[in-house]
């Protein structure tokens, strides 16, 4: 997730190149996504490149360049854990979705009912949970003192952010009189916040464990990591190859602070394409239901879409301040791609991997190309 600015999801334009590969296929398929890969990873020689693809219930996995400093460089694979970002959001709205499909929330209840013993403004208190799952919800992407944080704290801009602070923007908190679709960190966050204490949890990680990791199976979708995790992590570097610090998220977690694997996010995505064989496929499918119309498409439960001559993508990406990562699934196609890279600039507009994304899902399934776009992405 990028501290400041968002970047344009697209203005992408998916290729309409006949389709080269077949599933089955490995070599073929490996062959054609390291040529489809090869100039995002000639550009930043420096840094992994973690490819995931899930086609016809099968799930392929191309690893490129090497993890860590010079030292103890380790080579990529699919059990390499990298921040995923924005991506979290999804998380968040699902974990929402389990919430609300076992009866601990409604999709309507204001944060006045979740969070009864904060201090919040009338209008704070009036803001739903469905608004800040849609990013309608009138709350502006960070708060002021947020920006400062990150002018002072380019390292780590959002560890100083904790729930008193939360609190103290809330308190005196003035809706606008608009609340269409605003991208938000902050409101992402809020839910995060807001449903861990609904929840009596102590953490956003205990949230996201008890709902949706360990029902799906995820061993490498977390907040903390494990000595195990550490050594399979890898070090984020800058655009021009400098090593810069992981992200440590405080009150606002449920807006960027997920840390997983490619294996996972397959996994993850494999029970988006398939929710009537999930545990959590009541949750899932009421996540894909579309919520609220933008510019570019429409919004579910965290997920964005694109729906175009009948057919539909849903995808979400993020930044961190040495990360990008990117998600993207087509049920009618039974097709899914994971894009994961330890390279970043957070102060920057780089949408390099997104537009791969969409090329890869073109050029290897013809997915629809994502109309233009506006700026929702502030990762």
């Amino acid at each position: 997730m990028q501290a400041l600015r968002c970047v344009l999801l697209a203005l992408l334009v998916v290729s309409s190149a006949p389709q080269a590969t077949r599933a089955d296929d490995s070599t073929t398929l490996s062959t054609r996504v390291s040529q489809l890969t090869a100039d995002y990873r000639a550009k930043r020689p420096f840094a992994a490149l973690s490819v995931g693809l899930l086609q016809n219930g099968q799930s392929h996995t191309f690893s490129y360049g090497q993890t860590g400093e010079a030292d103890s460089q380790r080579p990529t694979d699919g059990r390499t854990l990298f921040e995923i970002g924005s991506i979290s959001k999804v998380f968040t709205s699902l974990a929402l979705a389990v919430m609300v499909e076992r009866g601990d929330v409604n999709l309507n209840d204001p944060l006045s009912r979740i969070l009864p013993d904060a201090t919040l403004s009338e209008d704070a208190g009036n803001i739903t949970l469905h608004e800040l799952s849609t990013h309608t919800s009138g709350l502006p992407r960070l708060p002021v003192a947020m920006i400062f944080d990150a002018l002072w704290n380019r390292d780590n801009p959002y560890v100083a952010f904790d729930e008193r602070r939360l609190e103290h923007f809330l308190s005196s908190w003035k809706a606008p009189d608009q609340r269409a679709f605003m991208y938000s960190n902050l409101g992402a966050g809020l839910l995060g916040h807001a449903l861990q204490h609904k929840a009596g949890l102590g953490s956003y990680d205990s949230l996201l464990k008890s709902t949706i990791a360990t029902p799906l199976g995820l061993v490498d979708t977390t907040v903390h990591l494990s000595a195990d995790q550490k050594s399979r992590y890898a070090s984020g570097y800058s655009l021009k190859g400098l090593p810069v610090s992981s992200w440590d998220f405080n009150a606002l977690a449920g807006a960027g602070a997920i840390r997983s694997s490619t294996d996972d996010l397959l996994v993850f995505l494999k029970h988006q394409l398939n929710p009537e064989q999930s545990p959590l496929g009541k949750p899932i499918t009421r996540s894909h239901k579309t919520r609220k119309q933008t510019k570019s498409g429409v919004i579910g439960l965290g997920w964005l879409i694109v729906e175009k001559d009948g057919r539909t993508l849903f995808f979400h990406n993020g930044a961190t301040g040495g990360y990008t990562a990117f998600i993207g699934f087509e049920p009618g196609r039974k097709q899914a791609l994971v894009l994961l890279s330890n390279t970043a600039d957070a102060f920057a507009r780089d949408n390099s991997l997104d537009k791969l994304g969409f090329k890869l899902l073109g050029d290897l399934g013809t997915t629809p190309e994502p109309p233009e776009a506006e700026k929702t992405k502030d990762r």
